[in-house]
């Protein structure tokens, strides 16, 4: 968990922002939008179909 703060990982930001009841682009708005301000698409992985 401690890695989400210092580098992106999709499922640990889901995690801390679900818990704080905002999404993870208000913690981490670099990581969420590029430098025109549009959103950037991030998925979960899905181990499902291993």
């Amino acid at each position: 968990m401690a890695n989400t703060l210092s580098r992106p990982w999709p499922k640990g930001e889901w995690i801390i922002a679900n818990y704080l009841e905002i999404h993870p682009s208000e913690i981490w708005p670099s990581r969420y939008f590029d430098m025109n301000g549009q959103l950037i698409k991030r998925t979960i992985r899905d181990n499902t179909t291993r």
